[in-house]
């Protein structure tokens, strides 16, 4: 009888081979997990801080238009109520005069009463007690006004809402930089234009806006 034949057993060679093959197999595998894993932490974290940056944005929106609204009854007030003339607001030296985005004739910290509406911080939080809104209040003469920065003449005054996001100490404070300014995140400029005649209406006629990037700090 002849005896059965039996396969080759397989060589050293061929062992060494067949891991090294798997070995690089299980090494492209681990790097393309790898790098996919790093590009859903990267499109995270981008996706976080849009989101983030957005919310801010619509703090200093909502910051400025809540100063634009509180700028209306102010002035409205000082103009009719107290019949005083709106040439009186368009005054200011250094660091109480404003050049806006955009360009245009000066603008003038807002004072009225003795009061000077610079950096009023509001009560509403933003979710982190060390964050809040803020705005500042300036007003200018008309573009079409022959006054000039300083005389109104057709009793029409624009106002300009300054919205931040600033971070506040434990006391709900801005908190200020080397230069002794708040330390800001968001800016947003809002400004419309009041008709000041006791006779007329005070709606606003014009209304537009203006966003500043991430640490703008106009003021």
């Amino acid at each position: 009888m002849r005896p059965t034949s039996s396969s080759p057993l397989p060589t050293a060679s061929r062992l060494s081979s067949g891991r090294g093959s798997a070995l690089i197999t299980v090494i492209v595998v681990v790097l393309i997990l790898t790098v996919v894993g790093l590009g859903v932490a990267f499109f995270s974290s981008t996706e976080d801080r849009i989101s983030g940056n957005a919310k801010l944005s619509r703090a200093g929106f909502y910051a400025a238009e809540a100063g634009l609204r509180q700028a209306e009854a102010l002035v409205t007030n000082f103009t009719t109520t107290l019949s005083n003339s709106p040439t009186v607001l368009l005054s200011g030296t250094g660091s109480d005069l404003y050049s806006p985005p955009g360009g245009g004739r000066t603008a003038y910290l807002l004072k009225i009463g003795g009061v000077t509406y610079r950096n009023v911080v509001l009560a509403q939080t933003l979710g982190d007690d060390r964050t809040r809104p803020m705005y500042s209040l300036f007003v200018r003469n008309n573009q079409e006004d022959p006054g000039g920065d300083t005389t109104d003449t057709d009793a029409k005054l624009n106002i300009i809402a300054v919205g931040q996001v600033v971070l506040v100490d434990g006391s709900g404070n801005p908190v200020l930089d080397g230069s002794g300014n708040p330390t800001v995140g968001i800016t947003k400029v809002l400004e419309e234009q009041l008709d000041t005649n006791p006779t007329g209406s005070s709606a606003p006629a014009m209304k537009g806006g203006v966003s500043g990037g991430t640490s703008a700090g106009q003021k």
